[in-house]
């Protein structure tokens, strides 16, 4: 996957209280919050990022969204997110072959975006973006992978009389310019080649840059030239499917299947698949991979797979783009309707009318709308998807410095061509991005009965810059900016981020969340 879709994100809701009796005692069970809790706790004191990130991340989903693991786990998150830029080969040689002139260009080119297009304006000045860089330097020189590829053998004393330079020296007096942070950052690149060792001056600076852009939020964030090369990278849009694959000896070979995805709803690939060509292309490594999935034929991507049980390849087919909309009706004569979203993005509104129609001349008298485990994609498509339900009213607002977003106001007008029939929306705490701006704004406009649980509360926009500074005679060196542009605000005008959608009817488990909708929707 790319490092932006690798990048966890942190969790921003409380619960509301559900119970007023007196609390039941704790109860550790194989996946019970406590014990994964514990489990954080442990592999966060060793170092062990990845881990600890996991193990929060699912005791937040299982119920415990306190703002407290929220902060461990964007805590979690940074120190993850650069372990593991510092273990890929690919980022190292990116470092390693850019020259510290093309990299300070390259850091100013960043700074100037954050500064000027960040959501947040007063979190995106020069001073705090430089600091926020430092802070990721200071433990990169902590990290034994880093120091073994460009410190040179540098004595641990000598590292840390280093990083005390860093903490009362640097940080005590922040430029304030991005022309100012550009020769600070030369600078210190400088001072690191002499007094640690550090060859590349680069890697100083890639770490500044990075350390900017994670500071700010857990979605903004630099992607090296292969990693953001303008397209999702192969591994992630074989994610997308529910599809998680590596390759071994050379070979892209199915690890798993994601349990309710695409891919295991339809069963044309399964664990062990080895794959040998996608579209035609033979698929080698990361990039012939991303390379193969650009192009596929009629809707389809076509794979080759050489399975333990037949010499000759067969054939799998996806479609792309992935559907995103499955409709049913599980029992006509309630003639009630089921709609399942899996994601957003530009045909979902079209694949959603589709199936309206379809469910409309079948007879149906209500509409559940499952917006369970949908991460969310579009914006502007989730926009489009609520109007197709609410007739008139503000659907959502945004604030950000993009003219775009700045102060808009994203209102429906589809009058009497809106769908008219009752609804039920179903929610939990993967609910994320675009399915949040659907589900508020059905919410706020009293169209349906929201039902589930809290969402992720993902309420801010990205959009991915192409970045120049670098490229030089050489091309596409620059790599990739994907930057947070704007805030969501409900039609209410509540933030979205960080709150996310509170139900109106509070239920954890899903064959109730179901039943209840049921029951709301089908006259006894």
């Amino acid at each position: 996957m790319t490092i932006a879709r690798a990048v966890l994100t942190i969790f921003a809701l409380s619960l509301v209280s559900l119970a007023t009796a007196a609390p039941n005692p704790i109860v550790r069970t194989a996946d019970s919050p406590e014990l994964l809790l514990d489990r954080a706790a442990v592999a966060e004191k060793a170092g062990e990022w990845d881990r600890a990130l996991e193990s929060y991340l699912r005791a937040y989903l299982a119920g415990r969204q306190t703002p407290e693991i929220r902060r461990k786990i964007a805590t979690c998150q940074r120190h993850s997110a650069q372990a593991r830029r510092h273990r890929d080969p690919v980022f190292r040689q990116h470092v390693l072959s850019l020259p510290t002139a093309d990299s300070l260009n390259l850091y100013s080119e960043v700074l100037e975006k954050l500064s000027s297009l960040h959501a947040d304006r007063d979190a995106a000045t020069a001073a705090k973006l430089f600091l926020s860089g430092l802070e990721e330097f200071d433990r990169a020189l902590a990290n034994r992978v880093f120091r073994g590829e460009h410190l040179a053998g540098a004595p641990d004393a000598t590292v840390a009389r280093f990083r005390r330079t860093i903490s009362e020296f640097w940080k005590s007096k922040p430029p304030t310019t991005v022309r100012e942070a550009r020769a600070a950052a030369l600078e210190l690149a400088r001072s690191a080649g002499t007094e640690l060792g550090v060859k590349a001056g680069s890697a100083v600076v890639l770490e500044l840059l990075c350390g900017a852009c994670n500071g700010l939020d857990e979605y903004t964030v630099y992607l090296s030239p292969l990693h953001g090369g303008g397209a999702t990278t192969g591994f992630a849009e074989l994610a997308s499917y529910g599809i998680v694959a590596t390759f071994r000896n050379g070979t892209l070979t199915v690890d798993r299947i994601a349990p309710e995805s695409w891919a295991a709803e339809n069963p044309v690939l399964k664990t062990g698949d080895r794959i040998g060509r996608i579209n035609g292309r033979r698929v080698t490594d990361a990039v012939t991979l991303t390379e193969s999935l650009r192009f596929p034929a009629d809707g389809e991507h076509e794979f080759d797979i050489a399975t333990d049980f037949s010499m000759m390849a067969l054939p799998a087919r996806l479609p792309s783009p992935l559907p995103t909309v499955q409709a049913s009706i599980p029992n006509m004569k309630d003639g009630v309707g089921f709609i399942k979203l899996t994601g957003f993005h530009e045909q979902t509104p079209l694949e959603l009318d589709a199936a309206l129609a379809r469910l409309k001349e079948q007879g149906i008298r209500s509409l559940v709308l499952d917006l369970r485990g949908n991460t969310g994609g579009q914006f502007l498509a989730g926009v489009r998807v609520a109007e197709r339900f609410i007739p008139a009213g503000i659907l959502a607002t945004t604030e950000g410095q993009a003219p775009e977003f700045a102060g808009r106001i994203f209102s429906s007008d589809s009058g009497m061509l809106a769908f008219d029939l009752p609804m039920a929306v179903l929610i939990d705490t993967r609910t994320m991005s675009a399915a949040e701006v659907v589900a508020s704004a059905l919410k706020d406009q009293q169209r349906a009965v929201v039902i589930g649980m809290p969402t992720f509360g993902k309420g801010v926009v990205q959009h991915p810059f192409k970045l120049g500074a670098a490229d030089g005679v050489h091309k596409f060196r620059s790599g990739t900016l994907v930057l947070t542009i704007a805030k969501i605000l409900t039609a209410r005008g509540a933030a979205l981020h960080g709150h996310g959608v509170i139900p109106d009817l509070v239920e954890a488990d899903p064959a109730r969340q179901l039943a209840l909708a049921l029951e709301r929707l089908v006259p006894r």
